[in-house]
C-alpha cells in the first residue's frame, strides 16, 4: 500500500485574468519587479519512479533576496523550520539537504552534506556528507534529491525529482490563439445550447459558479455543456467511462470510438441547415 506524498507547506498557485485581455496579457507577461519567486513541479523521468508532490510555490519581496530556501524530509521534530522551507515525506531525503537562493540577480543550489546526494540535471554537486559549492541554476532545470532504495516500490523510498521554473515563467501567457480558441468553443456552445446566438453570455460552470475564461483546463461533454475539468474530474474518476450532465442530464458513454461518433456527426450534418454568409 502506497503512502499518501504531501508536501508540509505548499502555497495555492492560480491565475486570474481580468476582462481586458490586452491587460491581462500585460500582467503576465511582466510580472512585478519587487517580488521573485521559485516553482518545483514533480517531474517524471521515463522510468515513471519518483516521489509524487502537488506543485509549490514561493514568492518573496527581493528585500530578502539573500534567505534561502532549504529543503529537507518532513519529521515530526523537523517541519522546515519557517514558512519558506519545502520538506517531503520521502526517506530517502536529508532533514537538511540542500538549499537554494536568490543572489545578484541569479539564483543558486547548493547541497548541505546529505548523505544521498543533490543531483542538478543528472550530475551530482558533492560527495556523500559533504557540502557544495553554490551552483548557478536556470528555468527548467531538474533537480533530484536523492535516490531510490530497494527499486523504489514504495513511495516513500524513492528520490524526489523537480523541475525548477522561475520568476513566474510558468504563468499562462493570454495570447490570440487561446482567444480565438475559446472564442470557437463559445461559438459551439451557444450553438448547441442556446440557437446561434453570436452575443451569448459567457458561460458559467454549474459546480462552482465562475466564468469558463480563455487558459484554463475545460472538460467539454458530448452534449456541449463545459465544465471546469478541476471541478469535474472527481465525478469523472468515480464514474469512468459514463457521464451523466449535470445540465441536460444526458448519459454519455466517454468510450465511445472516435469513428463511431464521426459517423454519427456525419449523420446528423446531412440534416443541418448551414447559413453561408459569404458575399
Amino acid at each position: 500500500m502506497q503512502e499518501t506524498p504531501q508536501v508540509a507547506t505548499a502555497l495555492a498557485d492560480q491565475t486570474v485574468l481580468p476582462d481586458s485581455s490586452e491587460k491581462a496579457a500585460s500582467c503576465l507577461d511582466n510580472p512585478p519587479e519587487e517580488t521573485i519567486s521559485i516553482r518545483f513541479t514533480n517531474f517524471v523521468s521515463a522510468n515513471g519512479h519518483s516521489f509524487n508532490f502537488e506543485p509549490v510555490v514561493r514568492t518573496w519581496s527581493k528585500k530578502n533576496k539573500n534567505l534561502p530556501i532549504h529543503i529537507g524530509r518532513y519529521t515530526d521534530k523537523y517541519n522546515g523550520g519557517n514558512v519558506s522551507a519545502v520538506v517531503f515525506r520521502s526517506k530517502v531525503v536529508s532533514r537538511r539537504h540542500a538549499q537554494v537562493f536568490y543572489e545578484g540577480g541569479e539564483w543558486y543550489v547548493q547541497d548541505l552534506g546529505s548523505s544521498s546526494g543533490t543531483f542538478l540535471n543528472h550530475i551530482r554537486l558533492s560527495p556523500p556528507c559533504e557540502t557544495s559549492k553554490p551552483y548557478h541554476i536556470s528555468n527548467n532545470d531538474i533537480l533530484q534529491l536523492g535516490a531510490d532504495y530497494r527499486g523504489g516500490e514504495e513511495m516513500h523510498y524513492r528520490c524526489v525529482r523537480a523541475r525548477i521554473e522561475l520568476n513566474n515563467s510558468w504563468r499562462i501567457k493570454l495570447s490570440r490563439f487561446n482567444l480565438e480558441e475559446y472564442n470557437r468553443v463559445r461559438s459551439l456552445i451557444s450553438k448547441a445550447t442556446e440557437g446561434s446566438k453570436e452575443d451569448a453570455p459567457v458561460s458559467e460552470c454549474c459546480i462552482c459558479l465562475t466564468p469558463v475564461l480563455p487558459c484554463q483546463a475545460l472538460f467539454v461533454a458530448p452534449c456541449s455543456h463545459t465544465y471546469h475539468y478541476w471541478c469535474i474530474h472527481p465525478t469523472l474518476q468515480k464514474n469512468h467511462p459514463y457521464f451523466n450532465c449535470f445540465i441536460c442530464r444526458k448519459y454519455h458513454d466517454l468510450s465511445t470510438p472516435v469513428e463511431e461518433g464521426e459517423l454519427e456527426l456525419r449523420e446528423l450534418m446531412k440534416h443541418a441547415t448551414v447559413v453561408d454568409k459569404s458575399p
